[in-house]
């Protein structure tokens, strides 16, 4: 039986399984945006209830990234 591999947050965030005209430079893009959006969520959770700053800066770093993504997509795919 073949094992299913699970989506990443950055995947899930990025939407990664989501390309309905299955633009490769859309799967690419997006595919980039969901490493580093992984990277952002594995750094911020090194952070304790102390650092009341570092939560915050790594979430919106995630949020405009998904932004980013998305302004992407719609750039490549505009017509």
């Amino acid at each position: 039986m073949e094992e299913v591999k699970q989506a990443t947050n950055g995947e899930k965030l990025a939407g990664v399984s989501f390309n309905p005209s299955q633009n490769p430079d859309v799967a690419e893009v997006k595919e980039m945006f969901a490493k580093v959006i992984d990277k952002l969520f594995d750094k911020g959770q090194n952070f304790d209830d102390s650092d009341r700053l570092g939560t915050p800066i790594y979430n919106n770093a995630i949020a405009a990234c998904m932004d980013a993504q998305m302004w992407a997509v719609k750039a490549l795919t505009w017509s």
